[in-house]
């Protein structure tokens, strides 16, 4: 509605979202980790995003490492960035904590004298920080296209245009405006920006391998406890997972921790139950392996998104589909991961060692696990018959 003469212009929540074709993007993702560990561990993400229109693609990126070499070599610390929401928002977030941490390092700006990078702790709270910095940014951006004043004019109840001063006395614009700032604003794209979390896998000389949970809109930096984090699109499903395994595991197995490739398994599968029970996860899972008993930034941070990546997850689907012994599994990913055998030799490594090829080649082909055995037995049937026929 508009009224002649007057500042205010009201704008419906689709009339902006048709204004605004790209910034649909609905994201969320699933980011999964684990600590193996004192000093390593993994994290891992799919592809997916949804944009408001609900169309599914995949080449979304969640996994971001905040560290140059550098500054990561001098410091001896790693910290693997993982967002689960808005695409533009966690990009700009990431660019702008990257920068921070290079003004604190060589000590651009005596604003942040104060400020430390010793630990994945100082990490965690300069994030938070940032990202709330970024959300301010898009709450008084919003306020601007609608109304023309930000936050702080809200607070103090007028805002100045043009060397006038303008008194903000409508009760629905005030009340509008309040919902925006607080984040309980009815229109899609803020809903998606508020429901922005991340999480942060790190290592550093002090602590070794630590986890932080970070939601900008409730002020929270949560240290993780328990050697695994689940965040976004089906953390649910991956929770279940994580949790059947820890309470399997008597104190001391939990103290000593896994192995990279048994870890690696683990954090996998728990990527596999967020893509399979949930909607907006799914493509391929990207994984970031850290190690922290590694003397540079290159050795430590090791980023897996070839066909190792892919076929990690074929090996843990054959495995949870009990087509390979867990024993075997573990070997296959050690052998792919952290061995340098190529992927082919572990391909064919894979076949040859499971408990039936035939149905686990039908099963990476996306056949159901209960119709393995009617395929199968139809497969061999035609076989035969084919057989039978070249000899007569």
């Amino acid at each position: 509605m508009e009224k002649d003469g007057s500042i205010w212009k009201e704008r419906t929540d689709n009339l902006y979202i048709l204004t605004r074709p790209r910034e649909g993007s609905k994201g969320m993702s699933m980011v999964c980790a684990l600590k193996f560990n004192a000093y390593s561990g993994a994290i891992i993400s799919d592809e997916e995003i949804w944009n408001i229109r609900f169309f599914r693609k995949l080449y979304l990126d969640n996994l971001h490492s905040l560290f140059n070499d550098k500054i990561s070599d001098e410091l001896g610390i790693e910290v693997i960035f993982g967002g689960a929401g808005y695409p533009s928002f966690i990009q700009e977030m990431v660019e702008l904590i990257r920068e921070r941490i290079d003004v604190i390092f060589y000590k651009k700006d005596k604003k942040y004298q104060s400020y430390k990078l010793e630990t994945v702790e100082d990490v965690a709270k300069l994030s938070l920080q940032v990202m709330q910095e970024v959300l301010d940014k898009r709450v008084n951006n919003l306020l601007k296209f609608y109304y023309g004043f930000t936050k702080d004019d809200l607070n103090r109840g007028f805002f100045e245009e043009g060397g006038e001063k303008f008194e903000i006395k409508q009760d629905n614009i005030k009340k509008r405006a309040l919902n925006i700032a607080r984040g309980k604003d009815g229109s899609r794209i803020m809903k998606i920006v508020m429901n922005t979390r991340a999480m942060l896998l790190g290592y550093d000389k002090k602590y070794g391998i630590s986890a932080y949970y970070l939601d900008p809109v409730n002020s929270i930096v949560a240290f993780n406890y328990e050697g695994w984090e689940a965040i976004g699109a089906g953390k649910y499903a991956s929770g279940v997972h994580f949790s059947r395994l820890f309470n399997k595991r008597p104190l001391d197995m939990r103290k000593k921790g896994f192995q990279p490739a048994e870890g690696m398994l683990e954090l996998v599968s728990a990527g596999i139950m967020a893509i399979d029970h949930f909607q907006q996860a799914g493509g391929n899972i990207n994984i970031v392996y850290l190690d922290g008993s590694k003397a540079t930034h290159q050795e430590r941070v090791v980023e897996i998104y070839d066909e190792r990546a892919k076929l990690t997850e074929e090996i843990t689907r054959a495995y949870r589909a009990e087509l390979l012994d867990r024993t075997v599994a573990i070997e296959l990913i050690d052998n792919l991961l952290f061995k340098g055998t190529p992927a082919k030799k572990v391909e064919k490594d894979m076949f040859k060692k499971s408990k039936d090829e035939l149905s686990l080649r039908f099963l990476l082909r996306g056949y159901k696990e209960a119709e393995l055995p009617i395929i199968k037995e139809e497969y061999e049937n035609l076989k035969k018959s084919k057989t039978q026929k070249r000899k007569e």
